[in-house]
């Protein structure tokens, strides 16, 4: 099979499993959030947070970096890295869900500290201390998997996985509330339980040896590459995550953390399948990079490049069209004030996942230090910035100090990536940007009627035909790789 037919068959893959994903995750958004107050709302959401910090924390970026350890091995050698990765995670996971559950004590004579100072009941917050480790523990598992099967280009077996755990979330959260009459710890259980399911199928595609093996040196030299990546994911969980935190500490409003996260699930979702279709990039711009084709990777990734900012800046202006609807549907009325930042936060989003591609491209270059540095910075930005703005403006703050920190993101990693010898050509890496501010700027002058934002969506696709952003040739390219191959 070809590299375009593989790419793309593998993107499609990906996509097609994280669109069934989304839609479980809509229902399961439903479920809680009618099932929920919004303080209850607001403590699983935080719950989920916090289970996936530690998530970040156990598998030690390798996570990221699997995908391109194993695709860029010979074959004898792809299994016994995928194995001796996913032994250390195993145990280090372990061992840090240990630390968590010797810290429950501490935090019981703590908690009175906490609920005078943040005002904000956590009389459950032992409980959901208990819960992280569950979660956290086969989040890593989950990820691992995922990680060796995108780099061994086993797409079909990943995709699979990512349905098991959509339709075991949906049957457990769903009897969880319905037949349990569950609170946040059932609903989290019923998560964690849904996790566990998809780890057993996803364990079993990974071939033979390539689960569990004892090697520290390979695990070793796995980890040091690892490190900037560890850093990374930790630093953009700070500037992407952390925000929520933010805003419950500068507000002290559990109705507004609830607002917010609510507000954040459709561009997360919007995120994924972004991120689905774009799982092939780093195992193949890493090969392409290891065979020393600098040409072809920096046509390849400018081509990705604009065909991402134009699906994702027209799935904002989409949902944008349609968000008041879309909120009802999805959740309640109650959640209807979301819509004053949807737009602000699915425009962030879109451009931390271009931002996404340029540290992808980093990695595969073999910088991964650059992709660190610049989210240090970004880090400290974005909680600055959240820190000012929020206090000025509330909520909306939060949503302009997301656009902000994506965009330096982006800008300083593009940057990085030029130096480092792929001379992309800067006009056509700005063009899908400068179109999203032309056509968005008749919502903020006209007041966002519905006539205006449908307007918008027609002129970004007309603009975006005119300036080459996306082209005929890339629809055609991918109905031909789409075709069974003849042998």
């Amino acid at each position: 099979m070809s590299r375009t037919r593989t790419v793309v068959r593998g993107g499609m893959l990906s996509g097609a499993s994280v669109l069934f994903s989304m839609l479980a995750m809509l229902a399961v958004g439903k479920m809680f959030t009618n099932a929920l107050s919004p303080t209850g709302v607001a403590v699983l959401t935080l719950a989920l947070l916090w289970a996936d910090f530690f998530n970040l924390v156990a598998n030690a970026g390798l996570s990221v970096s699997l995908p391109k350890l194993v695709a860029a091995a010979e074959p004898g050698e792809q299994a016994r890295i995928s194995g001796a990765c996913l032994s250390f995670q195993t145990v280090f996971a372990a061992v840090l869900g240990a630390v968590v559950f010797l810290a429950i004590p501490m935090v019981v004579y703590a908690q009175t500290w906490f609920e005078a100072n943040m005002h904000f009941d956590l009389m459950l917050l032992p409980l959901f201390l208990a819960l992280l480790p569950p979660l956290f523990f086969v989040g890593v598992l989950r990820d691992a998997s995922l990680a060796s099967l995108a780099g061994l280009n086993r797409y079909g077996q990943r995709a699979m996985g990512v349905v098991v755990s959509s339709c075991m979330q949906v049957l457990f959260v769903g009897a969880a509330i319905v037949v349990f009459n569950a609170d946040v710890a059932g609903i989290a259980l019923a998560m964690a339980a849904s996790y566990a399911v998809a780890v057993v199928w996803l364990m079993a595609a990974l071939p033979k040896g390539a689960r569990w093996q004892r090697n520290g040196a390979v695990a070793w030299q796995c980890l040091k590459f690892s490190v900037p990546l560890y850093i990374n994911s930790l630093l953009t969980f700070a500037f992407q995550r952390f925000d929520t935190v933010l805003l419950l500490a500068l507000l002290q409003s559990p109705t507004a953390v609830a607002l917010y996260e609510v507000a954040k699930r459709v561009p997360t979702m919007l995120s994924r399948a972004l991120n689905a279709l774009l799982v092939p990039f780093l195992p193949t711009i890493a090969e392409l990079s290891e065979r020393g084709e600098r040409e072809d990777a920096t046509k390849f990734l400018q081509r990705t490049l604009l065909i991402t900012g134009f699906l994702g800046y027209l799935a904002v202006f989409l949902i944008v069209l349609i968000q008041e609807p879309l909120i009802i549907v999805l959740f309640n009325r109650d959640y209807l004030a979301t819509t004053a930042i949807l737009g602000l936060l699915t425009t962030a989003i879109c451009i931390a996942v271009q931002a996404g591609l340029m540290g992808q491209t980093l990695i595969a270059l073999g910088h991964p230090s650059l992709v660190t540095y610049v989210n240090i910075f970004t880090a400290i930005f974005s909680i600055v910035a959240n820190i000012i703005l929020v206090s000025l403006m509330g909520i909306m703050g939060a949503g302009i100090a997301a656009v902000l920190t994506a965009a330096l993101s982006f800008s300083a990693q593009l940057a990085c990536v030029m130096r480092k010898g792929l001379r992309l050509h800067r006009m056509q890496c700005l063009w899908p940007h400068i179109l999203l501010l032309t056509a968005g700027l008749g919502l903020y002058i006209t007041g966002n009627p519905v006539w205006a934002r449908f307007t918008a969506v027609i002129l970004f696709v007309v603009l975006c035909v005119i300036t080459r952003v996306v082209r005929m040739n890339d629809l055609r390219t991918l109905l031909s790789a789409l075709r069974p191959a003849v042998k």
